[in-house]
């Protein structure tokens, strides 16, 4: 899957949306019981839809370039052309019942000979003409010839043209029920950011709660011994929205997504033991996401679709307030500031008058630094190392 830098408009056609429009207007012609369970399968593995929307049957891509060979090659094959795809092969890692669509989309002019498709079983060729489109099965054998110029062709003009094929296909590993897709990326300690996935067990058929062996505690497995079943959930839901709308935040732009977050969190509900009620999760005011210009009404209340984000309205406004309240209150608490600056008494003599340091004030001198967060340093040689408290880092006491 390539990344774009840039997109300068939803209707902007790529080699994936041409390639995908190609394939799923010929799948058309597949059986439709075919068809059928291919959108049942794509729905079970929640199938990015590559291209354009509905495509259910290619998630993968590419493009196939084919360089010109002269007249005096004539015999040339695939082989010596595109390497070992274009020899006869089975793409051995291509899904099953999946086909496979490859769509010609150049024309080198006339009198060249533009190549052939081979499919040994049954036995037929296609001619790679402008807009040719085979659908077939990958892991059937497969192969072709390369593009041949006429003799008249100049001999700089064969640097010059290729040909170039549309490649739609799908993988073992992205329609199995145990795929899991990159769904986008979580900040990391340093620079580089981690890839998120969400693993098959998270879409298992089954609804039983799920037990992991993790090295750390969690809220989610352990957090019912420290709550209530609602500050529990309440914690559980405002923290899965946080990673929603984490995920929302790095999609194009240009798409303007949203969260709608009182109904992210309604949708979320659970049973107080001790009663036996189900609760769904009230809204989170001063959280991310977006809510209705009516927010504070209640929901029945509500008639305005508009949506505000809360990035640029509560969340900054309720940021400021408690800085503000930390600001005043932190002013009446005292403080005492260290640092690691040395005094050092040369030959155990204090240099003002001479004499050595009184060794029991030098050990006193150690352990506040010490309760304070720094360890004394050893002495060495004959020169001892005292570290004073000096008013220039704020340290709570």
């Amino acid at each position: 899957m390539r990344r774009r830098k840039d997109i300068q408009g939803l209707s902007q056609h790529s080699e994936d949306e041409a390639g995908s429009i190609a394939a799923m207007t010929n799948m058309a012609y597949a059986p439709p019981e075919i068809v059928e369970h291919l959108k049942i399968n794509a729905e079970l593995v929640n199938m990015p839809e590559i291209g354009i929307a509905g495509n259910v049957a290619f998630h993968s891509n590419q493009l196939n370039i084919s360089p010109v060979h002269g007249a005096e090659h004539g015999d040339v094959t695939m082989a010596s052309a595109m390497g070992q795809f274009g020899v006869k092969h089975r793409d051995e890692h291509d899904a099953f019942p999946f086909f496979t669509h490859v769509t010609t989309v150049s024309n080198a002019g006339p009198n060249y000979d533009m190549g052939r498709f081979f499919l040994p079983y049954p036995g037929v060729f296609v001619s790679q003409n402008k807009f040719t489109s085979i659908l077939f099965s990958g892991l059937r054998q497969h192969g072709g010839t390369p593009i041949i110029a006429p003799k008249e062709a100049p001999s700089d003009q064969l640097k010059r043209l290729a040909r170039i094929s549309l490649v739609s296909y799908t993988t073992n590993g992205s329609s199995s029920t145990n795929q899991s897709f990159a769904l986008g990326a979580i900040p990391t300690s340093n620079k580089k950011a981690s890839v998120l996935r969400i693993p098959p067990e998270f879409s298992s058929e089954s609804d039983s709660p799920i037990k992991l062996e993790c090295g750390h505690a969690t809220y989610a497995q352990d957090g019912h011994v420290l709550a209530n079943p609602g500050a529990h959930m309440k914690f559980i839901g405002r923290g899965i929205m946080n990673l929603a709308i984490g995920i929302i935040r790095q999609i194009e732009p240009a798409l303007d997504p949203q969260v709608y977050s009182d109904q992210f969190l309604a949708s979320i509900s659970y049973v107080d033991p001790s009663t036996g009620v189900r609760h769904h999760l009230s809204p989170w005011k001063n959280g991310p996401g977006w809510r209705s210009e009516e927010g504070d009404n209640p929901p029945s209340q509500i008639t305005s679709t508009r949506l505000v984000s809360q990035q640029s309205t509560a969340l900054p406004l309720a940021r400021s307030r408690w800085e503000a309240f930390s600001k005043v209150y932190s002013a009446h608490i005292p403080w005492i500031t260290a640092d690691k600056s040395k005094v050092t008494f040369p030959n155990e003599k204090d240099a003002s008058n001479g004499d050595p340091p009184d060794r029991a004030t030098t050990r006193a001198q150690k352990r506040s630094a010490h309760s304070a967060g720094i360890n004394a340093e050893k002495p060495i040689g004959k020169r001892r190392q005292v570290y004073v408290l000096i008013p220039t880092r704020k340290r709570p006491l």
